[in-house]
C-alpha cells in the first residue's frame, strides 16, 4: 500500500514538474489534432479545453492537483478549461471520465466566405443574384444605416407591442446579420442574393 501511494505522489510530482515525457502513458486519440501540433512545439504549458464524460469537476480537481491551472468549469457543456503542461494532459488523457482534450484558441466569425462557400458565384455569373425579389427578415430588425444595405430595404415595420410601426431600428444584432447573409451588397461580404431587396419586420 506504502509503495502503491508512493507511486501516486511521485507521478504527481512529475507531472507538475514537467517531467513525464511528451507523449508518455497518453490516449492520442482523446487529443484535438491542433493541440498535438501545438504540443510538439512547445514545452510550457498550453491553454486547453477537456470535455467529460458528465459533470467536469472530479477531472478539473485532478487536474489542479497535478499542477495545471484551471481557468473555468463550464456549466453550459460538461468541461473546463486550463493551462497545463503535456505531462498533465497525458495523465489526464487517461482518465475515463475524460472525453476529448482541445487546443483553446481564439475563434472569430466573418461571413467573407460563407457565400463562396455554397457557390454562389457562379449563380451571380449566370445572372442569378437576386434582382427582382424582395426577400422578408423577421428578426430584431435592421441597421437601416449601415452602407452594405444602401438601396437594398424596400420595407422596414416593426410589430412589437401588437403594433404596426414604420420603424424597424434593430434592438439586438441578430436581425442585421440575418439580413447581411441574405443581401450584403458589399463587394467583399457579400449576401448570397446581393440583388435582392429587403422587406424587414422587427418582431423581436
Amino acid at each position: 500500500m506504502l509503495h502503491v501511494r508512493l507511486s501516486a505522489f511521485m507521478l504527481a510530482v512529475l507531472v507538475a514538474l514537467g517531467g513525464i515525457p511528451s507523449g508518455a502513458g497518453a490516449d492520442a486519440t482523446k487529443f484535438d489534432d491542433r493541440l498535438l501540433q501545438v504540443l510538439s512545439d512547445t514545452t510550457g504549458p498550453v491553454g486547453a479545453i477537456v470535455t467529460t464524460h458528465g459533470p467536469p469537476e472530479a477531472a478539473a480537481d485532478a487536474a489542479r492537483s497535478l499542477g495545471g491551472d484551471i481557468v473555468w468549469v463550464y456549466d453550459i457543456i460538461d468541461g473546463f478549461s486550463l493551462k497545463a503542461s503535456r505531462g498533465v494532459l497525458d495523465v489526464l488523457s487517461l482518465r475515463s471520465d475524460v472525453e476529448r482534450i482541445w487546443l483553446d484558441r481564439p475563434m472569430t466569425t466573418v461571413m467573407d466566405n460563407s457565400a463562396y462557400a455554397i457557390e454562389s458565384d457562379k449563380a451571380w455569373a449566370a445572372g442569378i443574384d437576386g434582382s427582382g425579389l424582395s426577400v422578408a427578415v423577421i428578426d430584431t430588425g435592421i441597421d437601416s444605416l449601415h452602407p452594405f444595405f444602401s438601396g437594398a430595404i424596400s420595407a422596414c415595420v416593426s410589430t412589437i407591442g401588437g403594433l404596426v410601426s414604420p420603424e424597424c431600428t434593430d434592438s439586438d444584432g441578430h436581425g442585421t446579420h440575418v439580413a447581411g447573409t441574405v443581401a450584403s451588397r458589399d463587394s467583399k461580404y457579400p449576401g448570397v442574393a446581393p440583388g435582392a431587396s429587403l422587406a424587414v419586420v422587427r418582431v423581436l
